[in-house]
């Protein structure tokens, strides 16, 4: 419903930002409750009065602003860090600095002396706090795999002999799920059946559909023993695929501009990721659930009165169901309101032209006006839609365009929206032909390549004005 694994999908950026503010928070706690008990009861705990009055209310917040200062000069990780040692003795080294400043300024006020064990003692109070709070954010990263949230199901490329060796390293792996193997240096895949215990696939097989059955999020392209020539070919083909495209060296010799990252012995090019992922995500995840109960909410008395209407004209079904492809070009089922008469019609064919026949007396109105778009909302809820994103195609279209036009498919790496960057653009409505669907598609990539919260808020802006001015159907 929250998309929880597409917001780990290249990193682990969200569960690392709770730890840092969950680290500040303990910390502060800590002082708090250990300068309230000092010379007080247990039962005194929630007077803050006690706290803000106490002569040690400065030392505590000079503290927090030192420690969080000493944080920002350690390099940022992407990845989660599951060793409680490493942690602990991170921290400790940045909470020592933190005391030192503080040690000086106190030594020369005259109250060093005083609190000289109170400082001792809560030191030692803060590390075991922390050590807790890291033993139980490690359970919830834990939780996280194994409920398959934090997981990428992934595809290799590779030489035969290159596949194995990195499958073997990558044994004890929980995050990084190896679904299917496609082979560089062999046409008579039967004698390695059994070898990699994952399904081998033909390079010219209905990848798409394959990507779509097994949840694939990454496709990793093992570069040892493949040529150069080789390389290039196969990013430039598999990056018009709908999912992310990784380049793996267990040698750094790829002078490529994009991100690099070493684990598990083995150099991690990112050559072609979607920027849909960590913080980000998240906080756009969570206002689509705002904006989609608010727009719910603000518009069901136009939603009950098209009803109503599609009712009294055509009776049952008010709603209209459809297969389409989403994020990774997984399938889902849009919910809109039926526009159309009920009888056997070719579903594939897109509504083009007010006199169209199948069309409803109030289907006109309803789809100039967006208004059968509503229930989608819905989907966002669900969390098969954005607010803002590419438009969906029905799974018909996305194969038949990702034919006739090259990187048709990378529309497919984020959420399918309700509105977005085509549509305020005036590209709205049916796609009558390639060119439509071509200059569609370009905007739509160019959403996906400048994508922010600031252009979602824009385009959200924008659809107001959009619906009015380019009433199509």
């Amino acid at each position: 419903m929250f998309r929880i694994e597409k917001i780990f999908q290249n990193d682990d950026s969200l569960i690392i930002s709770f730890d840092t503010i969950a680290k500040y928070i303990v910390a502060y706690l800590t002082c708090y409750v250990a300068i309230i008990l000092t010379n007080n009861s247990i039962y005194e705990l929630l007077e803050i009065k006690i706290f803000t009055s106490s002569v040690l209310f400065n030392f505590t917040n000079y503290f927090i602003f030192f420690y969080i200062i000493c944080n920002f000069f350690v390099k940022k990780k992407t990845i989660y860090n599951r060793s409680v040692i490493n942690f602990i003795s991170q921290e400790f080294i940045k909470i020592i600095i933190a005391f030192v400043p503080l040690t000086i300024f106190f030594y020369i006020t005259g109250d060093n002396d005083e609190y000289f064990i109170f400082y001792i003692s809560l030191l030692i109070f803060i590390i075991i706090n922390l050590w807790i709070l890291k033993i139980f954010i490690n359970k919830i990263y834990y939780v996280l795999i194994h409920n398959n949230h934090i997981q990428r199901n992934v595809i290799l490329f590779g030489n035969s002999n290159e596949l194995e060796k990195l499958i073997k390293n990558f044994i004890n792996e929980d995050i990084n799920i190896f679904k299917c193997v496609i082979l560089a240096n062999v046409q008579d895949k039967s004698s390695y059946i059994g070898q990699f215990n994952v399904p081998i696939i033909n390079e010219s097989a209905d990848l798409l559909e394959i990507i779509a059955y097994h949840r694939i999020s990454e496709l990793w392209i093992v570069a040892d023993k493949l040529e150069n020539q080789e390389i290039n070919i196969k990013i430039e083909i598999f990056s018009k695929l709908p999912v992310n495209i990784k380049l793996i060296s267990s040698n750094k010799i790829f002078n490529k501009l994009c991100a690099c990252e070493y684990f598990n012995h083995y150099f991690h090019y990112a050559i072609s990721v979607s920027k849909f992922h960590g913080n980000t995500l998240f906080i756009k995840l969570l206002s689509d659930k705002i904006l989609a109960t608010f727009f719910l909410i603000i518009l069901s008395p136009i939603l009950i009165l098209g009803m109503i209407i599609i009712f009294l004209e055509d009776g049952l079904p008010l709603f209209f169901i459809q297969e389409r492809t989403g994020w990774d070009g997984h399938r889902f089922v849009i919910i809109k309101l039926r526009t159309l008469k009920q009888f056997e019609f070719d579903k594939s064919k897109q509504v083009s032209q007010s006199d169209d026949l199948r069309l409803l007396k109030c289907g006109n109105f309803i789809r100039r006006f967006s208004i059968d778009e509503i229930p989608q909302f819905f989907n966002v809820l669900k969390g098969e839609m954005s607010v803002v994103g590419p438009r969906p195609h029905m799974t018909e279209h996305s194969y038949k365009y990702s034919k006739i036009l090259s990187g048709f498919l990378k529309r497919h790496k984020c959420n399918p929206g309700i509105t977005g960057l085509a549509q305020v653009e005036g590209m709205r409505g049916s796609t009558s032909n390639i060119e439509d669907m071509e200059s569609r598609m370009k905007l739509d990539l160019q959403y996906l390549e400048n994508w922010s919260l600031w252009l979602d808020c824009k385009i959200i802006l924008k659809t107001f004005y959009a619906v009015f001015k380019h009433r199509k159907l």
